[in-house]
C-alpha cells in the first residue's frame, strides 16, 4: 500500500505502518448497531458518501490555498473513519490536518490528498465486499 510507504516516511500521524489493515471487519460495528443491518448499512452509506465529500472538498480548497477550509474537511471526516476501522485512510487525514495547521505545504498537501483519492477505492471495495458477506450471514 502507497500509504505504508507515506507512513516510513512520515511518522507525524502517530500511527504505526504495521497497524494498518487490509481488509475492514463491520462486526464490531454491527454489534455498535445492536445487530440493525439496515443501520450498518446507512452508516456505510454515510461513509461513502462523507470521502466523496471530502475528495470533492480538496480539489477545491486546494487549489485556492484554503488550508483552513480543507484542515476542516479533514477533521469532518476523521472521525468516520476511525469508527469504521479503515485506518490507512485515517493516517492520510491525520497527516492532512496535521499539515494544515502546521506547514501548510501546498505540494505536500495535494501529494496526501492524491494518496486519499488512490487509496479510498480499494478500501470501498473492502468495505463492500464485507458487507456483502455480512449481508449473506
Amino acid at each position: 500500500m502507497k500509504t505504508k510507504i507515506l507512513l516510513d516516511l512520515q511518522r507525524l500521524s502517530g500511527i504505526d505502518s504495521d497497524t494498518l489493515s487490509a481488509t475492514i471487519d463491520l462486526e464490531p460495528i454491527l454489534e455498535e448497531c445492536m445487530g440493525e443491518i439496515d443501520l450498518l448499512i446507512e452508516l456505510v452509506s454515510l461513509y461513502h458518501e462523507n470521502a466523496l465529500e471530502f475528495i470533492g472538498a480538496a480539489r477545491i480548497h486546494l487549489p485556492n490555498s484554503d488550508f483552513k477550509a480543507l484542515g476542516l474537511a479533514a477533521h469532518k471526516i476523521k472521525a468516520g473513519l476511525a469508527m469504521m476501522r479503515t485506518d490507512s485512510l485515517h493516517a492520510i487525514i491525520v497527516l492532512i490536518q496535521k499539515e494544515c495547521d502546521g506547514d501548510q505545504d501546498s505540494k505536500h498537501l495535494q501529494f496526501l490528498c492524491d494518496c486519499f483519492v488512490e487509496e479510498y477505492p480499494t478500501v470501498k471495495k473492502y468495505i463492500d465486499t464485507a458487507l456483502a458477506n455480512l449481508n449473506q450471514g
